[in-house]
């Protein structure tokens, strides 16, 4: 036996239209705050890859061997940093976004999201 899905009454009008969304979403509260707790740790390490490199960091008054050496290794570094930086925004990041969007669609439409892999 099904429950019965609660009706929101809405109006067109702007405030009875942000009132029915927070009904939504004071209905599944913990549901989504969960999922946006779980956006904010997947997004975290996008935000933190903007590093920035002021040229003047490296002082190139006086050339050596040494200097380029450092200076190659830095590059290698920061090559191999923005292929997993690359690979991580484009096969990680799209999958978690689009779930969280369906969540809250589901949300509004008053579905449970199905949480199961399937068999």
């Amino acid at each position: 036996m099904e429950a019965e899905k609660k009706q929101y009454r809405l109006f067109p009008t702007f405030g009875d239209s942000l009132g029915t969304g927070w009904n939504v979403m004071f209905d599944n509260f913990l549901r989504l705050f969960l999922v946006v707790i779980i956006m904010g740790i997947v997004a975290a390490p996008i935000k933190v890859l903007q590093v920035r490199v002021d040229p003047f960091d490296f002082n190139f008054s006086h050339w050596d061997w040494h200097d380029f050496v450092r200076f190659g290794t830095f590059g290698i570094f920061a090559a191999f940093y923005g292929l997993l930086a690359i690979l991580y925004a484009f096969l990680v990041v799209p999958v978690f976004r689009y779930g969280s969007r369906m969540i809250f669609v589901q949300a509004v439409r008053q579905q449970r999201p199905d949480f199961e892999t399937g068999n």
